[in-house]
């Protein structure tokens, strides 16, 4: 019996902290073998500029997973 293979889902990172901890992030995924294609934006306005698809994210592919950092998490629109 064989399997088709499942597209992974887009990620969208949602981290205003510094670039490291969009790689430790990017590092952890690729050591646990998530081969998901991981997207980053900076904030929640970007997020949802993303998520939208407006602006520079026009052609975005929607993602699946959403993880936003802990900061984020008390925004109201996100």
């Amino acid at each position: 019996m064989t399997h088709d293979p499942i597209d992974p889902m887009e990620i969208l990172l949602v981290e205003d902290n510094d670039d490291d901890d969009i790689i430790l992030t990017e590092e952890a995924f690729a050591v646990a073998r998530v081969m998901n294609s991981i997207n980053s934006v900076r904030d929640g306005e970007a997020a949802l500029a993303y998520l939208r698809q407006e602006g520079p994210y026009k052609d975005a592919v929607r993602p699946g997973l959403v993880p936003v950092g802990h900061q984020h998490a008390k925004e109201e629109r996100l």
